[in-house]
């Protein structure tokens, strides 16, 4: 079990990497000396990674907005070159602020060369990349129509103005903060109402005699807290990064790594309710973990999608009271496939494989007793929502970003986003009630 955890953890750290690798170039970007840019240059130049020369790039943008740096006008320019649209636009918008730039610099050609970017990019074949070029003309029609200044002067012009926090980090920070002051008084509300969990409904009792036969496996807890936590770091980072792409405007990241993100993050969903299902198997981790890791393909590549369109095309979920016969892929829509997933788990416990245990337990019981309405109002309300909001905000404010979109697709954006990400924190709670509901029904039918 501790090998099991330790592995946990280390999947957890490695799919907070890309977050991480931001730390130092946060160092580089904010280093006074003048051989960061040359370092920040570097590592663009050895990057195979798109997402991460993105980053470089950013972080060369903020030397020339802060130091007016001309070697990080210099990277920029080279960056301006890569084969990727949404580089070629980060490093357009970064330019934009080349009037950080000394005097000295400014008339040396510099101001020529941006000229000659900027009707280069106008002919891109990438929006992004075009809007970017508007972007830095306008700078350089502002440019033109300013008065020369002297470096003395402008140099006191930008110490007197407040520095920019890039990606809209300062909101982000106030909500932190404001996070920090009112969690701990949500928290008190909660605790003072007894800390209820679920409601009292009888979908809420179930739940709560579940949850206490969960409680006598201190080890399958403890494992699926470890996969909670990989999980809120997957859907949080990865659902920021799509959110902040889609309110720039910048074209999303790769499918290959889409698809990934979505199978770790159906895995950490799947797993705890097959590790619970299947708990009687005389503590076989190894054999629960390859079935969650067999049925998150079989689950969330081909039941899944299926089930979303019979759901929202062809019929909706049938009351608990309604008997889920036909055929078996129609009947595994019906049920659920989550549940479709446990129930072969429960069923393998018989013996026998994969297809005759879903072939024998599906369909035998109701469609599904557990949903969202187990939960207790005040537990949303005082701990999970502004738990997930807390989380939102520290995501937010530590991953370096630039916003250029309008104020109500941020807000629309940001909102999907923390609901997505408390939806499927709420979702994954429910997942090990559901694997002990499958095990005590097929229980109950081979007695």
């Amino acid at each position: 079990m501790r090998r099991l955890f330790a592995a946990a953890l280390i999947a957890g750290l490695a799919c907070a990497g890309a977050w991480a690798e931001q730390d130092p170039l946060r160092r580089l970007e904010e280093d006074s000396s003048p051989k960061a840019s040359a370092r920040l240059k570097e590592l663009y130049r050895r990057s195979q990674d798109r997402d991460q020369r993105f980053w470089v790039v950013q972080a060369l943008g903020g030397r020339l907005r802060v130091r007016g740096d001309a070697e990080a006008a210099e990277g920029l320019l080279e960056a301006f070159k890569d084969r990727e649209p949404d580089v070629r636009r980060q490093a357009l918008r970064a330019l934009s602020y080349f009037t950080a730039l000394p005097r000295k610099a400014l008339s040396a050609g510099l101001v020529g060369r941006l000229d000659a970017v900027v009707r280069k990019a106008e002919k891109d074949s990438s929006q992004s990349v075009r809007s970017g070029a508007a972007e830095l003309r306008e700078a350089l029609k502002r440019y033109h129509a300013v008065p020369a200044v002297s470096d003395e002067a402008q140099s006191g012009e930008e110490t007197s103005a407040e520095p920019d926090v890039p990606g809209g980090r300062r909101w982000t920070r106030l909500f932190l903060l404001a996070w920090i002051v009112f969690f701990p008084v949500l928290l008190s509300v909660w605790a003072l109402r007894g800390f209820p969990v679920f409601s009292r409904g009888p979908e809420g009792r179930l739940a709560r005699s579940l949850w206490r036969r969960a409680c006598s496996q201190p080890g399958r807890i403890a494992f699926t807290l470890a996969l909670w936590s990989i999980l809120a770091v997957l859907v949080s980072i990865r659902g920021f990064e799509l959110m902040a792409r889609w309110a720039n405007g910048f074209a999303l990241p790769s499918a290959g790594g889409l698809l990934a993100a979505y199978l770790a993050a159906g895995f950490c969903v799947l797993a705890p309710g097959v590790l619970f299902c299947e708990g009687e198997r005389d503590g076989d981790w190894a054999c629960s973990l390859l079935h969650a890791a067999v049925l998150t393909f079989a689950v969330f590549l081909f039941l899944a999608p299926a089930e979303l369109f019979y759901r929202l095309f062809l019929r909706p979920v049938p009351r608990e009271d309604e008997p889920v016969s036909g055929g078996f892929i129609k009947t595994a829509l019906r049920c659920g496939s989550l549940r479709t997933a446990y129930r072969a788990c429960a069923g393998m416990i018989q013996g026998g494989g994969l297809v005759p245990a879903l072939r024998q337990g599906l369909g035998a019981g109701p469609a599904g007793r557990l949903n969202f309405l187990v939960f207790d109002g005040r537990f949303e309300s005082f701990f999970a929502g502004p738990l997930a909001f807390g989380f939102c905000a520290v995501v937010g404010a530590a991953v370096p970003s630039q916003w250029t979109a309008a104020s109500w697709r941020l807000a629309l954006g940001a909102s999907v986003w923390f609901l997505f990400v408390r939806t499927v924190l709420l979702f994954a709670a429910l997942q090990p009630l559901e694997g002990l509901l499958a095990a005590a029904e097929n229980e109950e039918e081979t007695a």
